[in-house]
């Protein structure tokens, strides 16, 4: 571009999809990973169009599994076979059913196993025999390339960029349908319960952001001539 020759051209900003790395990391990587980082949204993000199979090979969506729910929230859960910690994870929430159920929550958990180039039927077996050592008590399915794309670019536009999407991961769908807490790293039983209470009364600061010290919005008052 030269300076006073011709129009400007207009600039497009070009947003790229984030691609989750599907390749799990060994054992003990997973392992001697951080903290679970669990961010509730004070703006919540309207679920995408999401896509899972059943283990019988139906494509569903999950807003329709959302909205047939019949719960006050939805969990989206995505695991591995080979996660040690997803199984933790899994085993903690299946022993907390009951509680769970109670609070009004209903969990589906979307296997990776054949979200890869080349899947064959042994990675649905492998998802499927994980669920069922389990005893899972709740909703499962598995999830493609296209979901984990989906639900990456949640995360990359309510806390930061393009990040190698975590196992296990999860979110939290209020009943109107939004994305209201967004968990990287395992799930505890009683996060989960705590961020379930009040989780459909109109978003607050105080809910989102649970930190000590009071708002400073009375401090600031916003008048016309101050706008």
């Amino acid at each position: 571009v030269t300076e006073t020759e011709g129009a400007a051209p207009e600039a497009v900003r070009f947003q790229a999809e984030p691609r989750p790395r599907l390749q799990p990391p060994p054992a003990a990587a997973v392992e001697s990973r951080g903290a679970t980082v669990r961010a509730r949204l004070f703006d919540r993000v309207p679920l995408p169009a999401v896509e899972y199979y059943t283990f019988d090979g139906q494509k569903k969506g999950l807003a329709d599994f959302v909205a047939l729910s019949g719960a006050q929230a939805v969990l989206v859960v995505v695991q591995g076979s080979w996660c040690p910690i997803c199984k933790k994870e899994m085993t903690a929430l299946a022993g907390r059913a009951d509680d769970l159920r109670k609070a009004g929550l209903r969990i589906l958990a979307l296997a990776v196993d054949a979200a890869k180039p080349g899947a064959a039927r042994d990675d649905v077996e492998a998802a499927r025999g994980f669920v069922n050592e389990l005893k899972w008590p709740f909703d499962a399915g598995l999830a493609y390339e296209g979901t984990l794309r989906a639900l990456a670019g949640v995360n990359a536009r309510a806390l930061y960029p393009e990040r190698d999407l975590a196992l296990p991961s999860a979110w939290l769908i209020d009943a109107a349908g939004r994305i209201a807490v967004i968990y990287s790293g395992p799930v505890e039983s009683e996060h989960l319960l705590a961020d379930l209470r009040g989780l459909n009364a109109t978003p607050s600061p105080d809910w989102a952001f649970p930190f000590p010290g009071r708002h400073a919005q009375p401090l600031f008052r916003l008048t016309a001539a101050g706008i």
